[in-house]
This record gives C-alpha cells, structure tokens and sequence, in this order.
C-alpha cells in the first residue's frame, strides 16, 4: 500500500490584477509542488488546469504567463466562467490543428488582448509546496 501524502495549499493567489494576495512577490514563489489554477463561480471554486513543478512555481506561472499573452495556451470567457459556462475565446497555438493559426491570433491581438489580460485577472493560482521527485508530485 502507497505511502500517504499530506499536502497543504496555500493561496489563492492573484496573478495580476486587484487581489489580496499576489503571485509574485510572495516568498511562497521560490518554493516548488503542485498548483492549481482556479475560478471563483457562482457555485463555488472551479479547477480549470492542474500542474507541477520542480522549479519554482514563480518560474512556472511566468510561463504559463507568457505562453497565455502570445497565444500559444487556449483562452475561456472569464465572465461565462463565473456562470458555469465555457467559451473558448481563442483556442492556442501548441495543439495538433491549431499550430498554422499564428496569421489569425496576429490579426485577431488588439480584441483578443484584453480578453487574455481578463482571463489572467480572473485566475487564482492555489499551491502546495512539495519538494519530493516528480513522480511523487
């Protein structure tokens, strides 16, 4: 039988925006684990992506920053994601189909701008420091 494991998370965290607690700046940022990028819904908190790092997780939501503003990562509504509703509003660039699609994000930018910077506002990161292998994480 599998060893337990107790994790505990700390956050949320904004990472940009007007939140009590920011991402960045915060020493939980050097640290590594899990994390979980949440929206506040009117149900409740909803998990949209879970993800591990064994660098520091202010490395990681720096990527996952970056790839979000250049259009590589898909992007949600955030004001139907509060509703329980899911509107891709751009699709990404990294998967299978959508690679070709630079063209369209490039003459779509200035709209999809301010969407992607909403999007960003509306995430609240949730982490769980845990130092162990990947495996474990």
């Amino acid at each position: 039988m599998p060893e337990k494991l107790k994790v505990c998370f700390e956050g949320p965290f904004g990472l940009c925006g007007q939140h009590k607690r920011m991402f960045f700046g915060d020493s939980i940022g050097a640290e590594a684990g899990i994390y979980l990028w949440t929206f506040r819904t009117d149900a409740g908190i909803l998990v949209e992506h879970v993800g591990e790092t064994g660098e520091s997780f202010e490395k990681r939501m720096k990527e996952h920053m970056i790839q979000t503003f250049g259009g590589n990562y898909r992007v949600l509504d955030p004001l139907l994601i509060r509703r329980l509703e899911v509107r891709v509003v751009w699709n990404g660039l990294w998967r299978k189909g959508t690679r070709d699609k630079m063209p369209e994000f490039a003459s779509r930018y200035l709209d999809l701008a301010p969407v992607i910077h909403s999007y960003l506002e509306s995430i609240e990161v949730v982490v769980g420091v845990l130092v162990p292998n990947r495996r474990t994480r």
